[in-house]
């Protein structure tokens, strides 16, 4: 009895010791949609929503399974947790799956490591299946649900494959139920949540919160595991680093592109692009994003022996001999492939360009779908391109869909580039004086440049028919700096504008000095 406490005792030390040793991972705790943006979940989203800040199944289909999944490589000195709750009996008709770790993003036939809740009596097991059998290791048993239907589920793993369990009513009430050694499977590539109910309302009952990954990555099998050379240009397939290459400072390298909905079959990418007369060494600099509680995810890694020309760009993906078979590509040399760790959100996000250690921020871009063009039905396989450098990253305008036919540009200049640095004497005028809105690459986008008496002046841009009918507001008390541009383009209301002659009318006023009222007229072509 005595060694059996003492076990107990240095597996819940054990247990304590694995959560301070996480050092990559995620959390999210599903707060206003959060999960769609902070962590990039794919699979059967819309079989999921949020409801009273959990996440729940919202399984209609009568298929009665639904999975969804985020990119991880976790297992090494790895803690798992998160909160469940249920509203219908538990059951061979009605249990979850929450996979620790699994070789595909298809969880209805992954293998890997998942805890099982219901599906035996209600029990709450850790699993393991190697795509024949299902082993179970350990397991908390029949345990009583706290309030409401709730548990707390923390499962650990050490370097040398110790399993442990715990399971408490709340994160304060965690006791260690189980544990197994189990160490013969490392394909890890994928984390994420299975659910079945054989009728609605058990399809419909299930709930998920504060779900938190932690600990080292270990790489897939059949990855090189090794350590990069001392000397990139040895490898034939990386380009020679140029020995004048300087590291990047803030404001000399921003994202330029970014494929984050491709097409089937395809795959992402993001561009960026140098802004000084000088080659940055892009050796380590990481494109990522943040967690939940503000740190960096891992992201992706520019490989050693990377650089970007000056004033050119380079692109990061996860094979750039198939983005060049995509993009007819002949000259890839700016173009780079990397282990791809971190999928981009199909809706929108924040992306960080960093340093290798993380400590420099060189851009930060938050893009959205909606940044798209109106005419385009279907973004899949459609990029956002930067349309001036001298506007603010964040700007929405300083962003728009790359036109057709290829409807991206990595390792090339962009589709959609607008001068934003010509200098004019006019308080209003336009560039180009007649546009396109058709998306084909070609004066789709009208700029409207300012050159104000002042800073200070806050300005309302309309634009009208003729006769006077308003057809859309392009931009309402806008606060102006003393030069600067606005884009339109060409979408109102009702659709994208038709061809015709159109008045621009601009209404600014300043605290101390006199308002301006400024007239010209802005034409709509077709091609």
């Amino acid at each position: 009895m005595r060694f059996t406490q003492r076990c107990l005792t240095l597996l819940l030390l054990a247990t304590a010791y694995l959560t301070t040793r996480a050092n990559s991972g995620f959390y999210t705790n599903f707060v206003e949609h959060e999960w769609l943006y902070d962590i990039p979940w794919q699979g059967d989203i819309d079989n999921f929503d949020i409801k009273n800040g959990w996440l729940h199944s919202d399984i209609v289909s009568e298929e009665g399974s639904a999975a969804i999944v985020a990119q991880s490589y976790i297992m090494i000195d790895a803690t798992w947790s998160f909160y469940y709750r249920h509203t219908q009996p538990l059951g061979q008709n009605n249990f979850i799956r929450y996979f620790l770790a699994a070789d595909r993003a298809n969880l209805h036939n992954a293998q890997g490591y998942y805890i099982e809740i219901g599906r035996n009596n209600g029990s709450v097991t850790l699993m393991f299946y190697d795509g024949n059998t299902a082993e179970e290791l350990c397991s908390a048993g029949n345990i009583a649900f706290g309030d409401e239907g709730t548990l707390f589920i923390e499962v650990s793993r050490d370097t040398e494959g110790l399993w442990l369990l715990s399971v408490g009513s709340r994160r304060s009430t965690l006791t260690l139920k189980g544990s197994a050694m189990h160490n013969t499977w490392h394909n890890c590539q994928y984390t994420g949540i299975y659910v079945f109910g054989r009728d609605l309302a058990q399809r419909q009952n299930h709930y998920f919160d504060e779900l938190e990954v932690g600990g080292e990555e270990e790489m897939p099998e059949g990855e090189d595991n090794s350590e990069p050379d001392d000397d990139p240009s040895d490898d034939p397939a990386m380009p020679d680093m140029h020995d004048d290459a300087v590291e990047a400072q803030q404001g000399t390298l921003l994202i330029n592109e970014i494929m984050f909905h491709p097409a089937q079959g395809a795959q992402e990418y993001v561009e960026v692009i140098n802004l000084t007369d000088e080659v940055l060494d892009l050796s380590g600099v990481t494109i990522t994003t943040r967690t939940a509680k503000g740190k960096f995810n891992t992201g992706n890694k520019f490989p050693d022996g990377s650089f970007v020309m000056p004033s050119e760009v380079a692109t990061l993906c996860a094979d750039a001999t198939a983005l060049a078979r995509q993009f007819a590509i002949d000259d890839t040399t700016n173009i780079y492939s990397t282990r791809w760790r971190q999928q981009l959100n199909n809706t929108s996000q924040t992306l960080f360009l960093l340093n290798s250690d993380k400590s420099v921020c060189y851009d930060s871009v938050y893009y959205h779908k909606d940044y798209h063009h109106s005419l385009i039905s279907d973004d899949s396989g459609v990029s956002l391109e930067r349309v001036s450098t001298s506007l603010n990253s964040m700007n929405r305008e300083a962003w728009h869909s790359a036109a057709g036919p290829t409807y991206g540009t990595p390792g090339a200049a962009n589709s959609q580039r607008i001068d934003t640095e010509a200098e004019y004497d006019q308080i209003l005028y336009l560039q180009p004086e007649a546009f396109s809105p058709n998306g084909d690459g070609t004066d789709d986008i009208c700029v409207i440049h300012y050159n104000m008496p002042r800073e200070g002046y806050s300005a309302t841009l309309r634009l009208f028919t003729p006769t006077g009918v308003l057809i859309t507001t392009i931009a309402e008390n806008t606060l102006l700096a003393r030069q600067g541009i606005i884009t339109w383009d060409g979408t109102t209301p009702r659709g994208t504008a038709q061809i015709g002659i159109y008045a621009l009318v601009m209404q600014a006023t300043h605290p101390n000095s006199k308002a301006i009222k400024k007239k010209i007229p802005l034409v709509v072509i077709g091609r």
